[in-house]
């Protein structure tokens, strides 16, 4: 099973909405958000854990009591007493995505802005930059970021953090699949999808199965946590 979601987190929402659910998320999750600077960043914070729970809820049965997180040793949260249901978290932007699965998983989303192509030369192989200059010149800042938010996902799956150097694989984008190389060879580890959330986010998820469902757009309104 593999259950993809995103929320997109609008500045019409409440901030007494945000305060309840900050009451239900982990008490390491409200240590953490204390030392945010930005009410933006401590709100993409909360949903993050409450999109979580919305899943292991909704998808696993698995009730806001019995969730307890623990840490692998690259210091990957993970659940506890539920070693079996692999999860990812990451927010961007507007949006927040959460996978949840019974295979490891890792899921990255990216708000596409200006960015120095030159950070590609620096931290992609040489043969990713190369795809880069050669989209069209329009095309060139998405697909960088197709290429960042696949490689992130890819990491986070893999649960070692910046352990692995981005320049230590590639990935060749075609229309219809994604391949990842290690070295030369081409890698059958994980499997590869890039979401449009909108004009201006991507998602990608990297993860042991082949999953061809979209990823489920949810609102505040109709989570499920209790």
């Amino acid at each position: 099973m593999i259950c993809k979601y995103a929320m997109k987190i609008t500045k019409k929402v409440d901030i007494g909405v945000f305060q309840q659910l900050e009451k239900i998320i982990s008490t390491e999750r409200r240590e953490k958000i204390k030392k945010y600077h930005f009410e933006e960043d401590k709100k993409r914070s909360i949903m993050a854990e409450v999109l979580l729970r919305h899943s292991l809820k909704k998808d696993f049965g698995i009730t806001r009591e019995q969730v307890q997180f623990t840490k692998n040793r690259f210091g990957k949260p993970m659940l506890e007493n539920f070693e079996q249901i692999h999860f990812n978290l990451a927010h961007s932007g507007d949006w927040v995505v959460c996978g949840v699965s019974n295979v490891p998983i890792g899921i990255d989303v990216e708000i596409i802005k200006s960015n120095d192509l030159g950070v590609a030369k620096s931290f992609f192989t040489s043969s990713e930059y190369k795809d880069i200059l050669n989209q069209p010149k329009e095309k060139q800042i998405k697909y960088f970021y197709k290429l960042w938010t696949l490689k992130e996902s890819y990491v986070k799956a893999e649960g070692k953090g910046l352990y692995i150097p981005l320049n230590s694989f590639s990935f060749c984008i075609f229309p219809h699949v994604i391949e990842m190389y290690e070295g030369n060879q081409l890698s059958k580890k994980y499997c590869f999808q890039v979401f449009n959330l909108d004009d201006f986010h991507l998602a990608a998820v990297c993860s042991k199965k082949l999953s061809e469902e979209a990823i489920s757009i949810v609102s505040i309104e109709n989570i499920e946590i209790c």
